[in-house]
């Protein structure tokens, strides 16, 4: 009897000591994904972007931005296959065999262009949706951003950066 509890003793003890070491690793890598996302990343998604407004905007105000978005979702559709389709035409150039500088500066213009005709699409939208919010709830939205970005900012000090 007593041979079998000190067998059983150091196999308890050996699961106990891998089991903190897993955990010590695993909270390790957690650690170090954040501050690399923190440190490499933006910040959080979400800031100033229609579904972040509607996130905390009232039930009448949410269905108005959405008539908003609808409005604009056609446009901002085909502006986004314009954008893809210029970036491919791009790569396209950059990968083949006839690469020539004024052909593919040529096609980086476009993409700028397809680029800043998106973000101007986008601007609007979310210009609109933030003119159907009263200032009540811009207020509120400022600052449940204002406290989602201060832990960014927290920690994007000790990042070097």
């Amino acid at each position: 009897m007593m041979d079998e509890t000190r067998a059983a003793r150091p196999r308890r003890q050996l699961g106990l000591v891998v089991s903190i070491c897993l955990n010590i690793a695993l909270a390790a890598m957690v650690i170090a994904g954040l501050l690399s996302a923190v440190r490499n990343g933006r910040p959080p998604p979400g800031l100033l972007t229609p579904q972040g407004l509607m996130r905390e905007a009232s039930a009448p105000e949410r269905a108005r931005m959405q008539t908003i978005i609808a409005a604009h979702a056609a446009n901002v559709k085909a502006l986004r296959r314009a954008d893809t389709l210029a970036r491919e035409a791009a790569f396209r150039l950059f990968a083949g065999r006839d690469f020539s500088l004024e052909g593919f500066t040529t096609a980086l213009a476009a993409v700028q262009k397809s680029d800043d005709a998106l973000r101007a699409e986008q601007t609007e939208v979310v210009a609109e949706c933030a003119a159907a919010l009263s200032p009540a709830e811009r207020a509120a939205i400022a600052s449940t951003e204002r406290r989602r970005l201060s832990w960014w900012r927290f920690l994007r000090q000790f990042s070097g950066s």
